[in-house]
């Protein structure tokens, strides 16, 4: 596994690395000098395996490395905190999930299909629109 879990390598190197990175994230007086390289090099191998289109969903690894270099130098990026890089890295996740659905619809309503019992109600495709959702859900309106 590289980030996440749908992430597969068979790389041995890559077990090792991840658990330097655990023991590092411990001690708390441990540098995050190993640390940022650690996300780095993985983002880098998971780019190198899948793509960059698909690592387009996780910004925010990148994120964690810059907040680790930045802290780990006593830095701001432009004027933005760490902790603000941070939070623009999930932010900027957060959107793409979203703008990803709508972008591309062709990946998208397949998945729906398969997995039908999960959208709570929703209906895919040219013939669902304008017609409200059936749901068995508590939170619908009545």
């Amino acid at each position: 596994m590289l980030l996440t879990p749908e992430l597969r390598t068979s790389s041995t190197l890559i077990g090792v690395i991840q658990l330097g990175n655990r023991r590092r994230a411990w001690y708390r007086a441990a540098p995050c000098r190993y640390r940022r390289w650690a996300f780095s090099l993985l983002y880098a191998v998971a780019i190198w395996n899948y793509g960059v289109f698909h690592l387009a969903d996780y910004p925010v690894f990148l994120g964690v490395a810059a907040y680790l270099a930045l802290t780990g130098f006593q830095k701001n990026f432009f004027g933005a905190r760490p902790i603000d890089v941070l939070r623009w890295a999930a932010g900027i996740t957060l959107m793409w999930a979203s703008i990803e659905k709508w972008a591309y619809p062709g990946m998208v309503v397949p998945a729906v299909h398969r997995q039908a019992g999960n959208v709570d109600g929703l209906h895919a495709g040219p013939s669902s629109c304008g017609r409200p959702a059936r749901s068995n859900s508590p939170w619908r309106s009545r």
